[in-house]
């Protein structure tokens, strides 16, 4: 009787976790690594803090190490472009000679004022600033790439780590949401940031954009889940009416309507941001999910699954008002803002084109050069691709430009190759949180704030990632 249960368990692939009876004690220490990394990136302001960056670091590079002996052969692709990104980043904080560098790069008033040594100079106006940033994108860099290898030999991370996610996205919501119905001006009721912007607080973040950008990949990687639960679900139940209604009082039911309450209050978190940029990125990353589904999806399921996130989009809308909502996006006085800051970008991008001011200094160059508004100062420029250009120029870029190539390549490969993945539907996920955030970083910079720049590093892995063999199971059995 048992193999009989367990053989129709094997055929539909229920998405079951792995009990922590399945899994060893390191194994359990790898998921709680990447869980806490992802909880407290978000939870203390997004590690925009240098104490709190520095505890994500650690927890990131410890994660990392424990993951390490799961890279093989199939890895040295990946770790030969993450050190690639890392090597080209690092050039702009090496020593060069200064007769090759005053050829290429122009030296703004700001730079020509510092007592640098003419022999030897640094490509980055700031080295500081630039050190920072090449030190994130060095353990994210590593981070994926040990995730990537990891995922590959314990297939089951992928549901674990999704589920993880719709977890602490559902907490993350309901505290944001808590917090705006009784804001006193500060984030959590107690802190208030150096910026003193209160009227942007939202949740744990500073910015509501920011929260916006997390809650993007949160949701879609919870969409992804939700999909993977309903696709898995027993379709043995489908025999006749009395299956039918008995399966709604089953654990798999009540586990697919946890998931899907607790995507409806991501949905509504994001909606209440305002952040239209935000709201635009959520609502592409859904309907990319909800359209893949309804093609691909079989029998009742194929209207269950596109149903559910449809219905949770509508609903996040209607928890503010269509017409609320539509009398914000009419209101342009910060998109002018932008336009007129990326026009006086131009000046910058016309001198650093091709090596970079540095990354991490665009801050710096807004100090130097006219801006038409001045007040507020603009730290970055509001659109992480003109940023890059500014501070990465043509060498950066470019970097960036073909690792992301490669990626989508990859991407693309395996969901062609294994169709039959039961993990197919968190990749999908992943995918669309990816699309949407990369939309929102036109008009935001998101993934300059590391606890969001972490959680992408991890869709990124989850779409990237592949699995170990053909004799793959769901989760271990006990």
């Amino acid at each position: 009787m048992m193999g009989a249960i367990s053989a129709v368990r094997a055929h539909h692939r229920v998405p079951a976790v792995a009990s922590s009876t399945a899994l060893s004690a390191r194994e359990r220490a790898t998921l709680f690594g990447i869980t806490l990394a992802i909880a407290w990136g978000v939870a203390v302001f997004g590690a925009v803090y240098t104490i709190p960056l520095a505890v994500l670091g650690v927890i990131t590079i410890v994660t990392a190490v424990s993951m390490v002996d799961s890279l093989g052969p199939a890895d040295r692709r990946a770790a030969g472009f993450a050190a690639l990104l890392v090597a080209v980043a690092s050039l702009q904080i090496l020593p060069l000679p200064a007769s090759m560098i005053h050829p290429l790069a122009h030296r703004t008033l700001y730079a020509r004022q510092m007592e640098w040594p003419h022999v030897w100079e640094p490509l980055s106006i700031s080295v500081q600033q630039t050190t920072r940033a090449v030190a994130c994108a060095a353990v994210l860099s590593a981070f994926c790439v040990c995730l990537v290898g990891w995922l590959r030999e314990h297939p089951y991370g992928a549901t674990a780590i999704a589920r993880n996610v719709s977890i602490v996205g559902t907490v993350v919501a309901v505290e944001a949401i808590v917090q705006k119905g009784t804001f006193n001006g500060k984030i959590y009721w107690f802190w208030e940031s150096q910026w003193r912007a209160q009227y942007n607080y939202f949740g744990p973040f500073v910015n509501r954009n920011h929260f916006a950008g997390w809650m993007i990949l949160a949701g879609s990687v919870t969409a992804g889940w939700l999909v993977a639960q309903i696709s898995a679900s027993a379709s043995h139940a489908k025999v006749d009416w009395r299956r039918r209604l008995l399966w709604w009082s089953s654990a798999e039911a009540g586990a697919i309507m946890m998931t899907a309450a607790g995507l409806l209050v991501m949905v509504v978190s994001l909606v209440w941001t305002m952040s239209r940029s935000g709201i635009a990125g959520g609502s592409v990353a859904l309907l990319i999910i909800m359209t893949v589904a309804a093609f691909q999806m079989n029998g009742a399921r194929k209207l269950i699954g596109p149903a559910l996130i449809i219905a949770v989009l509508v609903i996040g809308v209607l928890s503010k008002g269509a017409e609320t909502l539509a009398a914000w996006y009419g209101t342009t006085d910060t998109l002018t803002w932008r336009f007129v800051l990326w026009k006086d970008t131009a000046s910058m991008l016309k001198d650093y084109w091709l090596l970079g001011s540095g990354l991490n200094t665009y801050g710096i160059l807004t100090w130097v050069y006219p801006m038409t508004n001045p007040v507020p100062h603009a730290y970055e420029a509001h659109n992480d691709y003109l940023q890059l250009v500014v501070e990465g120029g043509v060498l950066m870029c470019a970097t960036v430009l073909v690792i992301a190539i490669a990626g989508l390549r990859v991407i693309r490969a395996r969901l062609i190759a294994q169709p039959d993945d039961p993990s197919r539907w968190i990749r999908i996920g992943a995918i669309a949180g990816l699309s949407g955030i990369a939309l929102q970083e036109l008009t935001d910079f998101s993934l300059q704030i590391p606890g969001v720049a972490l959680l992408f590093v991890v869709a990124f892995s989850l779409a990237l990632h592949d699995r170990a063999s053909s004799t793959f199971r769901f989760a271990p059995r006990p």
